[in-house]
């Protein structure tokens, strides 16, 4: 059998090579220059490799599997449509695969802002009830790589995107978990409503069997809600409601409206209002499981949160810096910015992913003092944002560090949150965070 995948990144590896390991014929496609430094697994798993826009040709194609970071305009994925192909995902074959070797639980997390949180938080949870788990899909490691794993895993906590929804036919979470949707990716989507029903997805396959655990305060999210089959688990933090809420102080565990748990959030290590949504709904899942209080309890306590999100770097000179780098929408960033009460020197820009820049207005005026702008995207950034704070246009991270440590005003924080991607100038956020992280460090 000759499979095809399309797009070789951390996924598109994890297909290859699972199928090579299976004795299939794959045809390896990734539109990267072939003069750039590839990574080796893409010939040590592939029969053949097409780069930097040669495409084959698909008559010989059996299987056509397409990687999240593809756009499913690509012109190979509508040659193959035409040509009857079938385009397969990798969350899809992981959960076939999954079915086949275990009875394992599959816990599955999407939102716009905070899965990545919200899957760790989950996964250590569940870890410290002392359960065999195993996390990642969008967070890091494959879903395919983990059911492949030989740990046998007793659970899976996994992240999906909405890119990976767009191609599921099966994939059916026994939970599944939707944050949030605010206004993301809408360089690929047509329509916010097309990014909304692509998260949505997550639900699809579910059935009267399963559990829907939902943010309650979410208006977007509640416009999904109305034909799915799995039972509705509802988390808040505005409101009473028949699952889990909060008063800030504690976290209460209500299913059908009756009080069963309380957990402290005086020791709380994950700050703002959006870690206390993700605390919420990683309450409301382990407690759907029925695991015990005491693990939750330690964990809220202990669990410190994931680099690159409102991350602490250092205090210099009575000021204090933080990597937020993950904020990659306009949605992160005003989160991110409801958690401080100071006012604060704000970096920001990257390449442009659609956002609406002037729905952060209001925030702006009232916690930002200085306003750094960089990348791409600068130019819309201070058109749709002009007049409302002050502004500066830096050329790259380290004059943006720079400037924003001599500057003389009375902020008493400094925050990287930019709102955009990082692919115009950086591999991807997480090094955008460690050279931000860097330059700061550089000033002590």
């Amino acid at each position: 059998m000759s499979i095809l995948v399309l797009g070789l990144g951390r996924t598109g590896v994890s297909l290859a090579k699972y199928f090579y390991s299976q004795g299939e014929q794959v045809w390896g496609v990734d539109d990267s220059s072939p003069k750039q430094n590839q990574n080796p697994d893409w010939k040590a798993y592939t029969h053949q490799l097409f780069l930097g826009g040669e495409l084959p040709h698909l008559k010989s194609i059996d299987r056509f599997f397409i990687s999240p970071g593809v756009d499913p305009k690509h012109s190979l994925v509508q040659q193959a449509l035409k040509q009857g192909l079938k385009i397969e995902g990798e969350l899809d074959l992981a959960y076939e695969l999954m079915c086949k070797k275990t009875a394992a639980t599959l816990i599955a997390i999407t939102g716009t802002n905070g899965k990545s949180t919200t899957t760790s938080l989950i996964g250590e949870m569940l870890k410290n009830a002392g359960l065999k788990t195993g996390v990642g899909g969008n967070l890091g490691t494959p879903f395919l790589d983990l059911v492949l794993d030989e740990q046998n895993f007793e659970y899976f906590v996994v992240e999906v995107s909405s890119f990976q929804l767009e191609s599921i036919q099966r994939f059916h979470p026994k939970l599944a978990l939707l944050l949030n949707i605010t206004e993301d990716h809408l360089d690929r989507y047509e329509s916010f409503s097309d990014y909304q029903l692509a998260k949505g997805k997550i639900f699809s396959f579910q059935t009267a069997e399963d559990f829907a655990i939902y943010n309650d305060d979410d208006l977007h999210v509640l416009e999904l809600l109305q034909n799915i089959q799995a039972k509705k688990v509802p988390c808040s933090t505005t409101k009473k409601v028949a699952g889990a809420y909060t008063d800030e102080k504690e976290f209460f565990w209500a299913p059908a409206g009756k009080l069963l748990s309380r957990f402290d959030l005086a020791q709380r290590r994950l700050m703002g209002l959006h870690n206390l949504e993700n605390i919420g709904a990683a309450i409301a899942v382990c407690k759907t499981l029925d695991i015990a209080d005491e693990p939750i309890q330690q964990t809220i306590d202990q669990y410190a949160g994931l680099p690159h999100r409102i991350e602490h770097v250092a205090k210099i000179k009575g000021r204090d810096y933080y990597d937020d780098s993950k904020a990659t929408n306009v949605g992160a960033l005003a989160m991110s910015l409801a958690s401080f009460e100071d006012p604060i020197v704000l970096i920001v820009g990257g390449k442009d992913k659609g956002g609406d820049f002037k729905s952060l207005a209001p925030l702006m005026r009232a916690k930002v003092e200085l306003l750094l702008v960089l990348g791409e995207a600068k130019q819309r950034i201070m058109h749709e944002l002009k007049d409302v704070v002050p502004m500066q246009v830096v050329a790259d991270m380290q004059e943006a560090v720079t400037f924003a440590y001599q500057h003389q005003g009375e902020a008493r924080a400094v925050l990287l949150s930019p709102a955009c991607s990082s692919f115009d100038m950086f591999e991807n956020y997480a090094q955008r965070g460690e050279v931000f992280k860097k330059y700061v460090r550089d000033l002590e």
